[in-house]
């Protein structure tokens, strides 16, 4: 036995009996039970680490992230807890160096001022270094007057739509941009060189397993998801994973869910969902990615009736129907599954259609499920603003619900404001969504929320805002329970990338992937869930972070 860890409780996995002890051999699970019996495995050359009152269960899997944009946002200004447009003025005075501004997370919901900010509020600030600062959500920016001259995104220099552009009474825009008008802003900035993203992708990783995670599911080298990190090219994600794996800098395990725009490229590389990069087990191609809308804090998610607060607008639909169709359908031919952005209900409507046509066309050839388990479970990813109707169709064409939980506590100030009580009592309805047959995955989406594993699961568990309301949880029907969060977060993910049986448990011969907490998350209240601290995380049965 190489490796034989103690705690307080080892928790394997929802439904599953504890133990008190783990032993691990080769890299997996060998046992689990009580001290004694696991003691009792160990031999002259097993190391035992004693984790005293540690609470031992599966590593998290995050089924969805952005690690490129993590690792780069952790050196941009941070505006996540920006309260007004004043305070942001004063954190990009505050910008150290030379050149481009770049910022991430502020959130016009919070502001004082009860408005989205402009660029002539920053511009003072500014002088003439070009500006861009993300919206929280990553569809919406701000640019001040220099990034905006610089781009061409300015009268007489291109055509603004009001739908991407958001203009004054002169038609001279204010600063707001929404979805592909903020790539415009990219061609101006200055590329980023690999090694620096090789550093920015170490850091990250280094961060995913310092809260807790063992595999996550990263979306990256999409100009969509991150105009301004230089649209790394397939090749260069390619180099950066594959030479951190080989090198043995890259503590997680990594399935890289790739833009639809590279699937050509991708098929032509004779890539597969599941299938691993080079020699290493740990940088895995996952699934293109596909964005069928916006978001619901800049209104740009599809909805089939109107924003309650923005009468006549629908958000924007970014894909017509034969287009997704031919996208999925060429995916799913060449053994590449699909992960599909949909926030709103229009949105979902259309990827339901889209993969109800697809999965007729493969079943009536006899090619539905001949391939990897993943490439069938196609995931529609947040799964926020729904119809009823729609849980049930989803789960009956075999798709996985991607959710980020942490979404509630940040967008409750503005789900009903967006969508009205009605359709708020379908949104965001993960228990409905389970009660329907939906498999579920939890996810983090960071850097859009916190990376934090159990930030989620505290979400999931109290759904409530920032200042803990409503007391007992919006829409508390669809609360779950603290095993059913934990379960999604583990085992969740590994079935959404058809791993199940691989990882996600601590099963004998699954992967020894595990966390070791602080203390026993069933015992402390629900509004502490989030303080429990990671003391150690183990991959492959090798500490990745922690002392223990």
């Amino acid at each position: 036995m190489d490796l034989i860890l103690l705690g307080k409780a080892v928790w394997p996995g929802k439904g599953l009996p504890r133990g008190e002890a783990v032993a691990i051999q080769g890299g997996k699970v060998a046992a689990v039970g009580s001290r004694e019996a696991i003691l009792a495995l160990r031999r002259p050359t097993t190391r035992v680490v004693d984790a005293g009152e540690g609470f031992i269960m599966p590593g998290f899997i995050d089924s969805h992230l952005h690690l490129f944009m993590l690792g780069k946002l952790l050196h941009e200004l941070d505006l996540t807890q920006v309260g007004s447009i004043a305070e942001l003025v004063a954190k990009v005075k505050e910008a150290p160096g030379e050149g481009w501004i770049f910022g991430h997370g502020w959130d016009d919901a919070r502001f004082a001022e009860g408005r989205l900010p402009h660029r002539k509020d920053v511009d003072p600030a500014t002088g003439e270094r070009p500006l861009l600062l993300r919206r929280r959500c990553g569809h919406v920016a701000l640019a001040n007057t220099a990034a905006l001259k610089a781009a061409g995104v300015w009268p007489g220099q291109r055509e603004l739509p009001p739908s991407l552009v958001d203009l004054d009474e002169e038609g001279i825009p204010t600063g707001i941009l929404r979805e592909g008008a903020i790539a415009w802003v990219a061609g101006a900035m200055p590329s980023l060189s690999r090694s620096q993203w090789k550093g920015y992708v170490r850091k990250g990783a280094l961060e995913a397993a310092r809260v807790g995670i063992t595999t996550l599911h990263s979306n990256d080298g999409s100009r969509h998801v991150y105009p301004t990190d230089g649209h790394p090219s397939f090749e260069d994600v390619e180099a950066i994973y594959g030479e951190l794996a080989e090198e043995g800098l890259l503590p997680v395990r990594v399935s890289w869910d790739f833009p639809i725009e590279l699937l050509e490229e991708a098929k032509g590389k004779g890539v597969r969902t599941g299938q691993p990069v080079g020699t290493s087990p740990l940088f895995l191609y996952g699934e293109a990615k596909i964005f069928t809308d916006g978001s619901l804090g800049g209104r740009t998610a599809a909805l089939l009736e109107p924003y309650s607060d923005d009468p006549g607008n629908r958000g924007l639909l970014l894909w017509d129907d034969e287009s997704l169709e031919e996208a999925v359908e060429g995916a799913l031919r060449a053994g590449i599954g699909v992960c599909i952005h949909a926030i709103g209900d229009a949105a979902a409507e259309q990827v339901l259609r889209t993969v109800a046509e697809v999965r007729k066309t493969l079943e009536g050839e006899g090619l539905w499920g001949r391939g990897p388990r993943a490439v069938f479970r196609p995931r529609l990813i947040h799964c926020q603003i729904m119809e009823p109707s729609q849980f049930s169709r989803m789960a009956a064409l075999g798709m996985v619900g991607d959710v980020q939980p942490r979404f509630v506590k940040s967008d409750l100030p503005i789900i009903e404001k967006r969508v009205g009580p009605e359709r708020g009592k379908s949104s965001y309805a993960w228990k409905s969504l389970l009660r329907a047959g939906v498999p579920l995955a939890f996810s983090s989406d960071c850097p859009i929320e916190p990376l934090n594993p159990l930030e989620g699961v505290q979400a999931a568990v109290l759904r409530q805002d920032e200042k803990g309301e409503p007391k007992g949880g919006w829409q508390p029907e669809e609360k779950l329970s603290l095993e059913e969060a934990l379960h999604l977060y583990t085992y969740g993910g590994a079935y959404a990338l058809g791993a199940e049986g691989e990882r996600g448990r601590l099963l004998p011969g699954e992967s020894a992937d595990l966390v070791i907490l602080d203390r026993d998350p069933f015992e402390v209240d629900p509004e502490e869930l989030s303080e429990i601290r990671v003391l150690a995380t183990y991959l492959m049965g090798e500490r990745t972070y922690g002392e223990l």
